[in-house]
């Protein structure tokens, strides 16, 4: 539902496009390099009720994006101690 009582309707920042919003959350782990970034993306993501987390994972943009941190390591190597 369009945000019709809004008081800032023209500004995308405030609206509830969860495919931007989740496109800002990578370049931002991309932009900081830092795992905290990547634990507000799947946060964000699991906020979300099934069909619109199958609209953003499934999204071409989204993939190349996830794609491009994956490739290029930029996040930390991850600690693999905790896992049996």
């Amino acid at each position: 539902m369009p945000n019709y009582r809004d008081c800032q309707p023209f500004n995308p920042n405030k609206q509830d496009d969860n495919l931007a919003i989740a496109k800002r959350y990578l370049q931002k782990v991309i932009k900081d390099k830092s795992k905290k970034s990547m634990q507000d993306f799947r946060r964000f993501v699991d906020s979300l009720d099934a069909k619109e987390r199958d609209k953003i994972l499934t999204n071409d943009e989204i993939y190349d994006l996830i794609s491009y941190i994956l490739d290029k390591k930029i996040l930390p190597e991850i600690d693999t101690a905790h896992v049996l």
